[in-house]
């Protein structure tokens, strides 16, 4: 779920792929999405997920509570000079929301990205 959207994160991906291959959307796109700020407007630290995996990133961060019983956070983006879409979605509930949930993505990227790149044989799996 991204905030009050169902979605997939192969949906995500493929949806990442479209606007990579849309010439009018693709040139202000990577430019917004590699200068994410390290702090959103609402304080959030943004380098979570993707961007504390890896240093070749362009990313769109989300997090939202408030969504019934449950709360998400995203990292989303693309790695490796553009050439990967990556999407990692967690949806949870109230209490997780914050440090356990963005700390969650975080290993998740890690071991998704180990050593910072696609297809490296991660060391072990996070618990």
């Amino acid at each position: 779920q991204w905030g009050e959207t169902t979605i997939t994160p192969a949906g995500l991906v493929h949806l990442s792929a479209k606007l990579k291959a849309d010439p009018e959307v693709w040139p202000w796109l990577t430019v917004a999405m590699s200068n994410t700020t390290e702090t959103g407007t609402d304080g959030t630290d943004q380098y979570f997920g993707i961007p504390s995996a890896t240093q070749d990133w362009a990313v769109k961060q989300g997090w939202m509570t408030g969504l019934g019983p449950g709360s998400t956070y995203d990292s989303t983006g693309y790695v490796e000079n553009d050439r990967y879409a990556i999407a990692i979605l967690t949806f949870g509930s109230v209490n997780q929301y914050g440090s356990y949930m963005s700390n969650t993505i975080t290993q998740t990227a890690k071991y998704a990205l180990p050593g910072g790149v696609v297809g490296a044989t991660p060391a072990t799996c996070p618990a």
